[in-house]
């Protein structure tokens, strides 16, 4: 054995390659899974929503299609195997699915002031001719759910017996026609007002009179009553971007990484599968698209805020942070970072981060 044997070792310990461990890709795939929880939540919201019709539970069948509704007297019952779920949608989102559609759609109109179409909900993807549009109270918090069907397509009787036995079932519904459009509202008849207002209004001022009812920002999960005031405050100018905790939470991450924060947009189920009348997800098959919510340097302009604590501290999912951020990207100027407390009784304050220093100052 040669007398410097254990410095040979140390040597060759020292030379042997080891591999970096690959920490951007870890947590690009930590935040998709985190990204995919989320949309799978909100999907499973809004089944449960629309299966508020019967026992609660979904029955769907390859044999009904996408969406298939049943109308008998004021009862009705819904069966479930594709859609596509949009959260927040834009301007170019309502346009296209209601131009796409194989039905002219008429909107929900007479809405409440300071009410927000939150989530469209529609089947099938490309030319739905069911469209479930929920709408969000600005004080209440309240949903109320209008599913907007093409007539043509509405089983009218009791529904049929699935091949396992059960009955689809069947809840107390509203509803009426407006041309060739069936709208239904769940529960006993409380829209009158809307139903005589959308009598009186064509599909192109129907979709005119909706447009002001949708988020000018983009919403990131997070408390209803800060996303109507970051609405009220946001820039007209630039893309502003409301960010809850659970996203503040990957802030850092990202930053690390020179990544820009990015989100489902749309999550379509092209197949969803039951097991004891249930939604079985784990076995769905689906796809989604993505879109940046917030650019690499806007990532950054909120690292170094977050990093002056003015917003607690992270947490576990971020349950340690006290706020949430709406940030304003423009482009040549600095961005606009508000920091809204969970208490929406105290108002936002402004910090503004410069786009080349990253240099916070209050303001």
């Amino acid at each position: 054995m040669p007398s410097n044997f254990a410095e040979i070792g140390k040597q060759l310990q020292t030379a042997m390659p080891v591999p970096e461990f690959p920490t951007a890709s870890f947590h690009n795939r930590l935040r998709t899974a985190n990204a995919r929880h989320r949309s799978q939540l909100l999907i499973m919201s809004a089944i449960a929503a629309i299966t508020i019709l019967g026992s609660g539970t979904v029955l769907a069948a390859v044999l009904f299609g996408g969406v298939r509704l049943w109308l008998f007297g004021d009862k009705a019952a819904v069966a479930i195997h594709s859609f596509t779920v949009i959260t927040n949608p834009n301007a170019e989102d309502l346009r296209r699915v209601t131009a796409d559609a194989t039905f002219p759609v008429v909107l929900p109109v007479g809405i409440p002031k300071g009410t927000h179409l939150h989530n469209l909900f529609f089947s099938p993807a490309n030319h739905p001719n069911f469209i479930d549009a929920s709408y969000e109270g600005k004080t209440t918090g309240a949903s109320t759910q209008f599913l907007l069907v093409d007539a043509s397509t509405v089983n009218h009787g009791e529904a049929p017996t699935l091949p396992n036995g059960q009955k689809l079932p069947m809840g107390q519904v509203t509803h009426w026609n407006v041309g060739k459009e069936t709208v239904v509202v769940l529960g006993p008849g409380q829209q009158e007002e809307v139903k005589a207002a959308m009598a009186r209004v064509t599909p192109a001022a129907s979709l005119a009179q909706t447009l002001p009812l949708l988020y000018r920002i983009t919403v990131l999960g997070g408390d209803e009553k800060l996303a109507n005031t970051a609405d009220r405050i946001a820039p007209l100018t630039g893309h502003s971007t409301l960010i809850d905790r659970g996203h503040l939470s990957e802030i850092a991450g990202l930053a690390q990484s020179r990544s820009p924060m990015t989100v489902i947009r749309t999550n379509t189920i092209d197949d969803l599968p039951t097991v004891g009348g249930k939604p079985d997800f784990a076995h769905a098959k689906s796809h989604h698209t993505m879109e940046t919510a917030v650019s690499a340097n806007g990532v950054r302009a909120i690292a170094a805020l977050l990093a002056t604590r003015v917003c607690g501290s992270g947490g576990k999912m971020g349950s340690g942070f006290t706020c949430e951020f709406l940030i304003n990207e423009s482009s040549g100027h600095a961005y606009g970072i508000w920091v809204f407390p969970l208490n929406a009784t105290t108002p936002p304050t402004k910090y503004e981060v410069d786009a080349t220093t990253f240099r916070v100052t209050r303001g």
